[in-house]
């Protein structure tokens, strides 16, 4: 008991969930291995949603996870033919306007800042609509399930 943990994640598809097993501590234990604090319940679910996202985009340009630009790390950047697109999960708000910020300081032309539900979509859109306009036209917020349902041309193109 106690061994592991179940974590759902809402996917938005047919089910609209998912569910998955992570160790706890104590699981990694007693298999040996020292405990990776990296995979916890908040890691898994944005290391899910980094890899969909990924899988997602594909079609439209280069996806690559945590890309390392300038020395600062983006969730998932897309290369397209007019730039690259950043798109950060964020499971909170936490570190949204940072997030923002550095990924058009590294040379993005669009951040696309995806949540997991509407609370923490309304703080982020309260975040981006504090921010400068010429900031505001390039950040479009959304929802992690908006995103994926949809075609990735809607989305990723530096204009829209």
């Amino acid at each position: 008991r106690g061994l592991c943990e179940a974590l759902e994640i809402t996917t938005g598809g047919r089910g609209s969930s998912a569910k998955y097993l992570a160790f706890t501590d104590a699981g990694f234990t007693a298999l040996g291995v020292e405990p990776n604090h990296r995979i916890n319940a908040s890691n898994f679910r944005h290391s899910f949603w980094q890899d969909r996202i990924v899988k997602w985009a594909a079609p439209i340009g280069k996806a690559e996870l945590e890309r390392l630009i300038q020395n600062k790390h983006v969730d998932v950047a897309v290369t397209t033919e007019r730039g690259i697109i950043a798109i950060e999960v964020e499971l909170t708000s936490a570190y949204t306007k940072q997030n923002i910020e550095k990924d058009l300081e590294v040379g993005c032309a669009k951040v696309i800042p995806a949540c997991p539900d509407g609370k923490v979509l309304d703080e982020v859109r309260a975040i981006v609509s504090s921010l400068e306009e010429s900031v505001q036209g390039k950040v479009k917020a959304c929802l992690l399930t908006e995103l994926t349902r949809n075609e990735p041309g809607k989305w990723l193109s530096v204009e829209g």
